[in-house]
């Protein structure tokens, strides 16, 4: 990415790591097309400065903007565009890494006037995080004006992103946090003993106090029919005698 050579006979200390950036930066063409006015063509040297170390996977890190008008090349203020409440917001390219395209940040504007170049914050802190790790190439993308991100008054995007110069950044694997050991379920099992209702009273067969069984069936004896047969007769031959001695008591007249 870099070459470094010396003609000299000394020791040269070249750091390896990221891929900083910083010192003067590269000049950025914009095409600043404001809500009200007319388009504006404007040079801004931007430098980013890189995280010193690597990030990790699920770890906010920040990358650094900072950036200076050339001389003739400012964005003036247009008319109708409000001299307070307005913030810079800018924004950082990230390829080369799933789920991480950009990193934004905002700095503060003052003593904006109408027809005059508005003046750039010192720096922008620029945040993001990556969900993945691996190497991704950044470089300076848009930068707007307004109130609110959502709310751009000027937009100002690079006329040839293609042509920008690139950083290099290095995203490590992150310590994946411990999952939560599963609960062991635990199963009751019931087992239910049916148990007899004492209010209900057990069937029993009753004997007579004479000790003559009921209802034994045929191997218990003579069927009580007969009894009541028998008896039914000497009723009837008890009768036809008491009349007969009642018709010989009192003989005819």
């Amino acid at each position: 990415m870099t070459t470094c050579t010396t003609t000299g006979t000394e020791s040269v200390t070249v750091t390896v790591g990221q891929d900083g950036g910083g010192g003067t930066g590269d000049v950025v063409d914009y095409t600043c097309t404001p809500t009200s006015g007319a388009p504006q063509t404007v040079r801004i040297r931007t430098a980013l400065t890189l995280p010193a170390a690597n990030p990790k996977v699920g770890e906010q890190f920040t990358i650094g903007w900072k950036g200076t008008y050339e001389s003739g090349a400012e964005l003036e203020a247009p008319n109708g565009l409000p001299t307070t409440g307005l913030k810079m917001y800018a924004y950082a390219s990230i390829s080369g890494l799933t789920g991480l395209t950009s990193a934004t940040g905002v700095g503060e504007l003052s003593g904006v006037a109408v027809g005059q170049p508005i003046a750039l914050p010192a720096s922008v802190d620029m945040k993001t995080t990556s969900g993945r790790a691996g190497t991704a190439t950044v470089k300076p993308a848009s930068v707007n004006f307004g109130p609110r991100p959502t709310e751009p008054l000027i937009e100002c995007e690079p006329t040839s992103p293609g042509s920008l110069k690139t950083y290099t950044l290095t995203v490590g694997d992150g310590s994946a946090s411990p999952s939560a050991s599963a609960t062991p379920t635990k199963t009751a099992v019931v087992t239910v003993t049916p148990t007899e209702d004492d209010s209900e009273e057990p069937r029993r067969s009753i004997t007579p106090r004479e000790g003559v069984a009921t209802g034994a069936g045929g191997d218990a004896g003579p069927d009580g029919r007969m009894f009541v047969l028998a008896g039914s007769a000497l009723v009837l031959a008890a009768g036809a005698g008491g009349l007969l001695l009642r018709r010989r008591a009192h003989p005819l007249r």
